[in-house]
């Protein structure tokens, strides 16, 4: 059997990715592998054609990006 050295776990930060995290510490565990997070958050830049002035877009993004990094570290908070 082939050894895990990275694990690459998508979140969504929704109850299904709480659900499966420790599926996923339990095989990273048992192969001493590392866990990367990966959370995507869609850029904005498409509502600026629907004449949505760039500074609310950008601004919003922003906001998401920190909306979801404070998820994350609530979502990691249980297993530091």
């Amino acid at each position: 059997m082939r050894e895990f050295k990275k694990i690459l776990f998508p979140v969504d930060l929704s109850e299904s990715s709480a659900k499966i995290a420790p599926y996923a510490l339990m095989v990273a565990n048992k192969f001493k592998a590392e866990i990367h997070l990966l959370f995507v958050a869609r850029e904005l830049d498409y509502f600026t054609g629907i004449y949505v002035p760039p500074v609310s877009v950008s601004g919003f993004q922003k906001e998401i990006i920190e909306g979801a990094e404070k998820r994350l570290d609530e979502f990691l908070a249980p297993e530091l």
